[in-house]
């Protein structure tokens, strides 16, 4: 809200970037070189939140040299959590309580390779980002 009341959005994107960047790293350090399945999938259903980061970013990427890096780095992630295979599976239809919940369940697709692509990558990024 600070931020916000101050006309300072352009920094809360960045904190928000940092914060994003630094639990992907997390998730890839624990992901065991690309062997553990579920965490595999966890980094691999980022591939949505990443594409509205580079959104947000993208309209502070004229605020200055950082911002300009920081954007091309994460569109170049993105181009490689493009390889990523997402495909839905719907469930069935529950009515509760007056709610109408459709259960859906989400297929990852990505090889250890894949994903080490995507390590090596969020690791450069958080390098930037911390120098």
């Amino acid at each position: 809200m600070y931020l916000k009341e101050n006309e300072r959005n352009s920094v809360s994107a960045l904190i928000l970037a940092g914060g994003w960047v630094e639990a992907i790293y997390l998730a890839t350090k624990f992901g065991d070189d690309g062997k553990n399945k579920s965490i595999l999938e966890r980094v691999g259903e980022q591939q949505k939140s990443l594409d509205v980061l580079v959104e947000m970013i993208s309209h502070y990427k004229n605020d200055g040299d950082g911002y300009a890096i920081l954007y091309a780095a994460l569109e170049d992630l993105k181009a490689t959590f493009a390889k990523v295979k997402i495909t839905y599976e719907e469930g069935p239809v529950v009515t509760k309580d007056h709610k109408t919940i459709i259960e859906t369940k989400s297929h990852v697709e990505i090889s250890e390779e894949l994903f080490n692509e995507i390590a090596a990558k969020v690791t450069t990024i958080r390098e930037q980002l911390i120098n």
